[in-house]
């Protein structure tokens, strides 16, 4: 009841306001990135394999800083990094995806 309705006993947050400013601001970086993500790819430029790999490694070390802090359950670390080791292990072992951004192929 009280994780539901924190208000009902009394409560605003169980998160301090330091660590939702920090959750706030990397959600902010990694949705920068990905746009900057976005243009690379578009442009099929090679540095998007090492920034997509970048970027992926990123959003897993802060799903864990937000683990640490109290803001991410066990499971849901676990179930939201799946995807950004995967995607980093792909664009790492792909060749298809060396084809795709090298200028020129």
């Amino acid at each position: 009841m009280i994780y539901a309705h924190p208000a009902a006993a009394g409560l605003h947050s169980f998160v301090p306001l330091g660590f939702l400013l920090l959750y706030v601001t990397t959600n902010i970086l990694l949705i920068a990135y990905a746009i900057v993500l976005f243009m690379l790819m578009a442009q099929r430029r090679r540095s998007a394999i090492i920034n997509n790999i970048v970027f992926n490694l990123l959003s897993v070390a802060f799903l864990v800083t937000w683990h640490v802090f109290g803001e991410k359950s066990n499971f849901g670390t676990v179930v939201d990094a799946f995807p950004g080791l995967a995607g980093a292990a792909y664009f790492m072992l792909s060749r298809r995806v060396r084809n795709t951004f090298i200028i020129g192929s």
